[in-house]
């Protein structure tokens, strides 16, 4: 999907993978505690790779010179849930506007699993708005 935003001076265009790339930035940062996943709990064909073109663990739509963004991840077992959340969520809100130029309305961090030896469901949703 393609996303424009209209400015004085033109207008610029981008991808849905250049939130899915930031996205995946932001959770490399978290040191393996957390892994892209699908809706339903699965893990992403694209999770090892950075570029990849699979975006099943995101879902975005821009409203008025910003963005609601969804993503489905799953935690490591031992990594806090709350603090391994909100430090995703403060790497998504400051690297967006930084690269797109939009801010970040609604971010929605759904936990679809806790993965140790065996993995187990959760659905387990954090969201935070815009101050």
């Amino acid at each position: 999907m393609l996303y424009t935003e209209k400015a004085e001076l033109g207008s610029v265009k981008f991808d849905t993978r250049v939130l899915g790339n930031i996205t995946k930035h932001a959770i490399e940062g978290l040191n393996g505690k957390m892994i892209v996943s699908g809706p339903k709990g699965r893990l992403s064909r694209g999770a090892e790779k950075p570029n990849s073109d699979d975006l099943t663990f995101l879902k975005a739509s821009l409203t008025e010179h910003a963005v609601d963004m969804t993503v489905y991840v799953v935690v490591r077992f031992g990594a806090g849930i709350k603090n391994t959340a909100a430090a995703l969520a403060e790497a998504i809100r400051s690297d967006v506007p930084m690269i797109t130029g939009l801010s970040v309305n609604r971010l929605s961090i759904i936990i679809t699993g806790i993965r140790s030896k065996n993995f187990s469901k959760r659905n387990i949703v954090v969201t935070t708005y815009a101050k």
